[in-house]
């Protein structure tokens, strides 16, 4: 962007991606209240992709955002599969008690298939904590059991 723009008394909403990493002086300080950040963050529950899945629960998240954070998106899946298996991976998030965010379950034959389960419940505050737990109840010709949650943080604390 070239020259200088002052508005008094408006306000002014442009499109998105207009101002880029470039567009911003180094010296602009820009309060982290006005930053949106999206993580995703993968799990592999501590497995290889040829290991065969065992129950776990592992925190994948916690919310440091002083304005909260929104989790947006949550997929997973497993490397290989078999007729029996049968495995259910939830999402959760800790707020003092545990609230289910999204839960799939997958059985049957569904290699490399990436699931998007439909997600309630995913409005975050500072010290929510994300867990994604995996429930084995049939793992026999199963491996590489994997998840990723996406969380768009609003302003982040110091």
């Amino acid at each position: 962007m070239a020259g200088q723009l002052r508005i008094a008394g408006g306000e002014l909403t442009l499109p998105s991606n207009v101002i880029i990493d470039a567009d911003i002086a180094t010296d602009a300080a820009v309060q982290s209240s006005k930053l949106l950040i999206l993580n995703k963050i993968p799990t592999q529950f501590d497995l290889d992709i040829l290991d065969t899945p065992v129950a776990a629960e592992k925190v994948v998240y916690v919310c440091h955002a002083t304005n909260g954070a929104n989790v947006r998106e949550v997929g997973c899946g497993l490397w290989a599969t078999s007729a029996s298996t049968n495995i259910t991976i939830v999402f959760k998030k800790w707020d003092g008690s545990s609230t289910t965010m999204a839960t799939q379950n997958i059985s049957g034959s569904n290699d490399k298939v990436i699931f998007n389960p439909v997600l309630s419940n995913e409005t975050l505050t500072v010290d929510d904590i994300v867990t994604v737990e995996l429930i084995v109840t049939n793992a026999s010709g199963t491996t590489g059991a994997f998840a990723w949650v996406a969380i768009e943080e609003e302003g982040i604390s110091a």
